[in-house]
């Protein structure tokens, strides 16, 4: 992580804290879903190997996919607008 100056406010020690952790589980968690992607022969070879059941794949998948989705809401929501009501 970058040196913060001691001079830094505690919006940019805050944000500094919580950037790097959140971009290093985002940058983790694509890597394996890459990494699962391009196995070719899928989870149904791994469960044959004995290795992985297709319900272990598939949660893993899921969980790295639920990290993403995490770090990118905790990223785009201070920029989210408001969802209107819907009209009654």
């Amino acid at each position: 992580m970058n040196a913060i100056s001691p001079a830094a406010c505690d919006h940019v020690r805050t944000v500094a804290l919580i950037e790097t952790p959140l971009i290093t589980d985002l940058v983790a968690a694509m890597a394996h879903l890459e990494t699962a992607a391009g196995r070719h022969d899928g989870p149904t070879a791994e469960a044959r190997r004995g290795q992985v059941t297709e319900e272990i794949f598939s949660s893993w998948v899921l969980g790295n996919a639920a990290r993403i989705r995490t770090a990118l809401d905790r990223i785009t929501a201070p920029y989210a607008e408001p969802c209107p009501a819907p009209a009654a």
